[in-house]
């Protein structure tokens, strides 16, 4: 038999209620338990047994079944070996409802929620407010006061307050779900829990889905543009454009005036066009940027966009020689320099050609007489 800690009753009870722990199976362990038999029958539906923090509820069907006699109480899932000290109280229990199943409030604002418990109880009851976090929301969205509710003996209802902070973030879409996770607090209540809807003040961003792209010519890139949260209504965005580099508006096409986002409609698209020239021109390149937004809407992180356009031409290329002319003294030599603008890698070859030189008569010989 194993050795039980001396148990609690929250509601009536004796010290040696708890008489005996069997094992008929190691994984089902069996209590023997005498209640104490001054509680009503009512009251079998609102109590429970705590088993080592395991929560049991009791019916009135404990009540019919043993009428306050000593019984035996299996435990399914829980696993106790002989010798194993085992804690065991006897609670009460009650059903909450918040006032209402759900709230939808925005940043900044403040406001009451009421929790109704289903019975009083004896004792004291502390409840801690359990807030679950959606959507991205976090504890630096919200404050609660107080944290816990404190239910004196014939208490049943309880009001605290929520407060929204209002930050700068564009984050719709947060949400927080209250409830409570006590032994004491069973199910059955009409609004077990509430839900508060965040609704951000903060106009959307926007933003380029890049900041810079690379682009042959003959070639295209599509462009993405994004709204972080949905729009109520038809937005307008301005795109501006500036040439780089030597670059024009030949060089490329494609770019809209504006970019149109519908009512809901969060991504917008267009394609940038490189053309393909003749021209040796590298290095070109087209930045766009966001114009004057509308006021229902902020400018994000990636605000600009650059567009390098790779060139295919090759280069004109020039030949010259280091000097238009040279001197030089019969039997002797002058070096050449011949140069290609721009320079390249490979070998080239020129043939030369020189200037045929005029002939040369042998001196005259006198005639003779």
């Amino acid at each position: 038999m194993g050795a039980l800690s001396a148990p609690s009753f929250e509601y009536g009870g004796e010290e040696d209620a708890v008489e005996e722990l069997l094992f008929s199976d190691p994984l089902v362990p069996v209590l023997g338990l005498d209640f104490y038999k001054g509680i009503p029958r009512s009251l079998y539906a609102r109590l429970a047994l705590s088993v080592d923090g395991t929560v049991f509820p009791l019916s009135e069907a404990d009540y019919i079944s043993f009428g306050g006699a000593t019984f035996e109480w299996q435990f399914p899932g829980l696993t106790w070996m002989e010798g194993d000290e085992i804690d065991v109280k006897l609670i009460e229990t009650a059903t909450t409802t918040f006032d209402a199943a759900s709230y939808t409030k925005t940043e900044g604002d403040t406001f009451d929620v009421t929790v109704t418990l289903g019975d009083s109880f004896e004792n004291t009851l502390t409840l801690p407010i359990v807030v679950a976090h959606n959507g991205g929301a976090t504890e630096a969205d919200y404050s609660i006061s107080p944290e816990e509710l404190v239910f004196a003996p014939g208490d049943t209802s309880k009001t605290f307050s929520v407060t929204l902070v209002d930050d700068s973030r564009d984050d719709e879409g947060e949400s927080l779900t209250l409830s409570f996770d006590d032994p004491h607090i069973r199910s059955g209540g009409t609004n077990e829990t509430a839900t508060v809807t965040i609704t951000d003040n903060d106009p959307p961003e926007v933003d380029f889905g890049a900041n810079s792209y690379t682009v042959a010519e003959g070639g295209m890139q599509m462009v993405t543009v994004a709204l972080t949260s949905i729009p109520g209504s038809a937005l307008t965005i301005p795109i501006t454009k500036t040439d780089q580099d030597g670059a024009t508006s030949a060089d490329y096409s494609g770019v809209p005036a504006n970019v149109m986002f519908s009512a809901g409609q969060t991504y917008a698209f267009f394609t940038l066009r490189a053309t393909q020239d003749m021209e040796d021109d590298d290095d070109e390149s087209v930045k766009l940027a966001f114009g004057t937004l509308p006021s229902v809407v902020q400018a994000g992180t990636t605000t600009e966009v650059t567009f390098d356009i790779t060139d295919d031409d090759d280069p004109q290329v020039t030949v010259s020689f280091g000097a238009g002319a040279y001197t030089v003294a019969e039997g002797g030599m002058q070096a050449v320099a011949v140069t290609l603008k721009p320079t390249r890698s490979a070998r080239w070859s020129f043939p030369s050609r020189r200037r045929p030189r005029a002939a040369r008569l042998p001196p005259t010989t006198p005639a003779c007489r």
